[in-house]
């Protein structure tokens, strides 16, 4: 469905027509029942909910990179983004990765 009741699609017929054609003839052929659902809004997955504060998240972030430093201190990595797998599954120290 390309227009919604709080939405609208922007793209042309042929970029949707286009879209749909990447899937397969074979696999369409086994899917017995397509369902067109409606988007779901932010708002309605969590309606009680505040979002988080910028920068709740930012000092959380902060100090989980603290965490890594401290951790990768003298191996020659800063974060866990820098190490091997081998070394995240066995981190210095005995403990688990943050």
């Amino acid at each position: 469905m390309a227009t919604t009741p709080t939405a609208r699609c922007e793209c042309s017929a042929t970029v949707r027509r286009r879209y749909l054609q990447r899937l397969s003839g074979p696999l369409l052929d086994r899917v017995d029942i397509q369902v067109h659902v409606l988007p779901v809004t932010r708002a309605a997955l969590s309606p009680d909910e505040q979002p988080e504060a910028s920068a709740s998240v930012a000092a959380r972030v902060r100090a989980a990179r603290a965490a890594q430093q401290e951790r990768w201190a003298g191996t020659g990595w800063l974060l866990n983004a820098h190490a091997p797998g081998t070394s995240l599954r066995r981190a210095p120290g005995g403990a688990r990765p943050t």
